[in-house]
């Protein structure tokens, strides 16, 4: 019970890290496209302290890299958080589908005895399970 706690928390903590990321992301990236074409680019403080970067920072150029480095850093943190969420999906999928009934027993046996690969003990012999998915199983293979 505790190894199940423990695996919850690691698992929250791991979702909470990457919202926190994809959030310092998207929130830098809005921040780097808007902040170089505003009026806090030409009033601040390290051009009047270091007057030989006014030049090179004011250049269209340079706001347009800036932007598009702010660009890229939008474009990451939303392919991010896509994966996290369709990884979640993904995930839940996966279980309904584990969770789902066995097929019918194969012929001859009362019920499944198989283990995780598919397989069934019967009477006469092993059968493999074909199309877990879909329900439908080999004849016996005696």
């Amino acid at each position: 019970m505790a190894a199940t706690r423990d695996g919850a928390r690691r698992v929250t903590r791991r979702w909470f890290s990457r919202l926190l990321l994809i959030t310092l992301m998207l929130e830098t990236g809005v921040v780097l496209i808007a902040v170089p074409w505003s009026t806090y680019w030409e009033r601040n403080l390290f051009f009047d302290l270091l007057p030989a970067i006014r030049g090179p920072l004011q250049n269209q150029f340079v706001r347009g890299a800036i932007s598009g480095v702010g660009a890229v850093d939008v474009w990451v943190g939303l392919l991010d958080l896509a994966s996290l969420v369709l990884g979640a999906v993904f995930r839940l999928e996966a279980r309904r589908l584990m969770r789902r009934a066995d097929p019918a027993p194969v012929r001859g046996t009362s019920g499944p005895t198989g283990d995780r690969l598919g397989r069934e003990q019967t009477a006469e012999g092993d059968a493999l399970t074909v199309g877990r998915a879909v329900g439908t199983t080999t004849s016996d293979a005696g």
